[in-house]
């Protein structure tokens, strides 16, 4: 992005017409930049989102392993984690 203009209103009034209309497309360009960041940061807060909410959901469960031959039957998880 470039240097903020920081005009105010008799400042303005005392611009030619081709300048004024430079600020504005100049403006109009930050616009549409800020429009794009703001539109993939929502993206990125909603994938985040989704994660949170996958990662929420089995917060609490053990990861399922398929039992090895070393590790008794009999050996059960404990209640606050996981072997």
């Amino acid at each position: 992005m470039t240097a903020q203009l920081d005009l105010d209103r008799s400042q303005l009034e005392r611009l030619d017409k081709e300048t004024l209309i430079s600020i504005i497309l100049k403006l109009q360009e930050q616009v549409s930049e800020l429009q794009q960041t703001v539109a993939a940061q929502a993206a990125e807060i909603q994938n985040l989102r989704d994660q949170l909410a996958k990662n929420s959901r089995n917060s609490g469960k053990c990861s399922t392993f398929p039992q090895s031959a070393s590790r008794s039957p009999s050996i059960e998880p404990r209640s606050r984690g996981c072997l």
